[in-house]
């Protein structure tokens, strides 16, 4: 742990908490934060530089699941959707 994910639609994510990276529909697993910058900086014709900070931070807090936005803030993740869904599914 922790995980780096990138879903299909190219949405890409920190996950610090446990997950069972199994369930994940359609998702790429990387073994670094790196991996994960270079292939989405070659998806967007972006620099890795251009995109560090940038990636979605997931953990559960408490019991519940949040994001982060890039200003740390907190956002609950909605309780009618899994945490598989929400990473498999996640669109802006």
């Amino acid at each position: 742990m922790p995980y780096f994910i990138m879903n299909v639609l190219g949405h890409y994510f920190v996950v610090e908490s446990e997950i069972d990276t199994n369930k994940l529909d359609g998702c790429t697993c990387f073994d670094s934060l790196d991996t994960l910058l270079a292939t989405a900086a070659k998806k967007t014709e972006c620099t890795i530089d251009d995109l560090e900070g940038s990636e979605i931070r997931i953990f559960k807090v408490d019991g519940v699941w949040h994001e982060t936005t890039h200003h740390g803030e907190l956002i609950p993740i909605d309780n009618a959707q899994s945490i598989y869904d929400f990473l498999s599914s996640y669109e802006l």
